[in-house]
């Protein structure tokens, strides 16, 4: 809750923000990294991707990896962990979204791709001094 508001504002604090786990909240990245970390579990390391058949929420989370490090650097530059807590949490959403429309397992790619928001989530809790659970 606190390292998601900017640092230059009054910080509101709200339990029932803070635990949701539907919300900006670190038990929602934390369910979000959880959730990769199962698909992750069930299918192994061997795989083929085949890009011909993206959708456009595989597009959406795909993009959205790719601008990690800038946001990590801004982040620094700016001491303002929020930019990191802002975009792991568009980019569990983002995630969740196409967990929910699509199937992950059966699909190399989006195996693939769930390893990679597994890895932007884990790097990112972890510049938050957040725990990334492999369950919850």
């Amino acid at each position: 809750n606190d390292l998601s508001q900017h640092h230059t504002k009054d910080i509101l604090f709200d339990w029932d923000k803070m635990l949701n786990l539907k919300g900006n909240s670190a038990p929602y990245l934390q369910y979000t990294f959880a959730r990769t970390e199962g698909v992750i579990r069930k299918t192994g390391d061997s795989f083929k991707v085949n890009l011909d058949q993206l959708t456009l929420e595989d597009e959406i989370v795909l993009r959205k990896i790719r601008f990690f490090p800038s946001v990590v650097k801004e982040s620094a530059r700016s001491f303002s962990p929020n930019l990191i807590c802002n975009f792991l949490f568009e980019l569990s959403q983002d995630y969740n979204s196409l967990y929910g429309k699509h199937k992950i397992i059966g699909s190399d790619f989006r195996i693939a791709l769930t390893k990679g928001v597994n890895q932007v989530l884990k790097n990112g809790l972890t510049l938050l001094g957040i725990d990334a659970p492999p369950k919850m």
